[in-house]
């Protein structure tokens, strides 16, 4: 009888893994399509090795998925590279630049120029174009399409925009900005831009032609005191990566920078000014209303792992590389805790109902996002709740005590077996 029942569940016939293929771990799992790989690559990268698989592999294996996608539909694939850029999906733009110049260089032309046409969308900083090209010119030469889509890249931009790209992005991979316009031939659309790209050659421009932050940032360059940077940057809005070098040791320039220190260089930055004495009670009021501010959030693109990244090494005291070294502060580790779930708003819910489980074993691995060793325990929560967005209103997790206490819990599990993070959610689906 027994047997008779269970031949009717589970026939002889029947293969329990049909389907299923065999992944690095050797385990047996359900295939991802082209599309599938391709988002994966998009979002969590190749730069590094997983566990089980080394960082050629997984190169190898991102670079299968492109090829795929692009065979299948290029079009549909610059606009899925788009897509993830643009939505600050991934927690690093690399991946989507390098798929783009690999799209950039395929075979079919509606593809190559779909590619080039998206060119803006997905270099949004001058960083971006330099990793861009260097890509591209791996794969094809600089021939007349690439010429016109960066030429176009500096002609399109406004003024104010243009002259801000040229002095905080100066130059990346061994390529400048005198590089990019005199290998695409750039054509400037009038005299204003025409003195903006002679000053970026190192041509005399006409004084009078040439904006009055151009003039200002070479005073900059020259400057022989912290007040006269102080000045400056209170003037003309400067970052700190167009100040020169030999002054950002000085607490004075960094507590002028503050104010409109942008959200990204912030989180960069936290442990610098933490070592500078700038997060006590009145800078640290400052910094975690600035790191609350949702719509700022949103606009600067902070993805939630930034935000991970940026309390791991805040909250431990001391930095992973160098002898710096601060004390925490409560009203910022708090801070950043609410800014970890607000920058979930850019994700797009998909109204459906999800079951997570995912692996928190102890094992050790290269976190390639945060640039950072760690056990998976700490980044698997944060992966399922990816997904959850920020409509959660509740959120049972640790011990409800916080992200940077709730990772470090879950890091120093003592456990050397595989443990699953169970995440209840309610009133909202996901």
């Amino acid at each position: 009888m027994f047997r008779a029942v269970l031949d009717l569940f589970a026939p002889k016939s029947a293969n329990p893994t049909a389907g299923l293929v065999t992944n690095h771990a050797g385990g047996a799992v359900f295939a991802l399509d082209a599309w599938g790989r391709l988002d994966r690559f998009l979002i969590l990268g190749a730069d590094g090795p997983t566990y089980y698989a080394t960082a050629r592999k997984t190169a190898q294996d991102a670079l299968s998925a492109l090829d795929a996608c692009l065979a299948l539909d290029g079009k549909k694939t610059v606009s899925r590279i788009v897509s993830v850029s643009v939505t600050g999906r991934a927690p690093k733009n690399d991946s989507a630049i390098l798929a783009l110049a690999y799209a950039a260089s395929a075979g079919d032309p509606a593809t190559r120029a779909a590619a080039l046409e998206a060119l803006p969308q997905v270099a949004r900083t001058a960083t971006h174009l330099f990793h861009f090209v260097d890509a591209a010119t791996r794969f094809r030469g600089f021939g007349r399409a690439l010429r016109t889509a960066v030429a176009r890249w500096y002609t399109q931009k406004a003024e104010k925009d243009l002259v801000y790209q040229t002095t905080k992005y100066r130059q990346r991979d061994g390529w400048s900005h005198r590089d990019m316009l005199r290998l695409s031939h750039a054509h400037p659309v009038d005299d204003r831009q025409k003195a903006i790209f002679g000053w970026i050659v190192g041509k005399a421009p006409d004084a009078s032609l040439l904006p009055e932050t151009l003039a200002a940032f070479d005073a900059l360059q020259q400057a022989t005191s912290p007040e006269e940077v102080i000045q400056l940057c209170a003037k003309y809005r400067f970052t700190h990566e167009m100040i020169p070098s030999q002054f950002l040791a000085n607490k004075a320039v960094w507590e002028a920078l503050l104010p409109d220190l942008p959200l990204t260089a912030l989180l960069r930055n936290l442990a610098r000014l933490g070592a500078l004495g700038l997060t006590d009670a009145g800078h640290g009021r400052l910094i975690a209303d600035r790191l609350r501010d949702e719509r700022a959030l949103k606009k600067a693109r902070i993805h939630p792992l930034s935000v991970l990244a940026a309390a791991g090494i805040y909250g431990q005291g001391r930095g992973d590389k160098g002898s710096l070294t601060w004390k925490p502060d409560t009203r910022l580790i708090k801070a950043l805790d609410d800014a970890f779930f607000a920058s979930f708003q850019t994700i797009e819910p998909t109204g459906k109902r999800h079951m997570l489980a995912l692996d928190g074993c102890t094992v050790v691995s290269y976190n390639s996002s945060t640039r950072r060793k760690s056990p998976r325990s700490r980044p698997c929560p944060i992966v399922g709740l990816v997904p959850a967005k920020r409509r959660i209103r509740e959120l049972r997790w640790a011990d409800e005590r916080g992200l940077s206490k709730g990772l470090r819990n879950a890091g120093e599990n003592p456990t050397t077996t595989t443990f699953v993070f169970s995440f209840v959610m309610f009133r909202k689906r996901l």
